[in-house]
């Protein structure tokens, strides 16, 4: 399960600046809110820790999307 688009939105704006210590501390962020987000953070965490920001820019602007068109 994705975490809210404002979450989603703040990921992008940390990945788009290249921002690893602030993408982490948003994921734990993301934790705290609610441990059904466990799965995203964890993936998420994952490729912040390899620098993997462009794969991580490519998923986010899917989930946005996809977020915002469902609500």
């Amino acid at each position: 399960m994705f975490p809210p688009a404002p979450y989603l939105q703040e990921l992008r704006e940390l990945t788009k600046l290249g921002y690893v210590r602030g993408i982490l501390k948003k994921l734990d962020e993301i934790a705290l809110v609610d441990e059904q987000y466990g799965l995203f953070v964890t993936n998420m965490r994952h490729l912040a820790e390899r620098f993997q920001l462009d794969v991580m820019t490519q998923y986010l602007n899917e989930d946005v999307s996809d977020v915002s068109a469902q609500a």
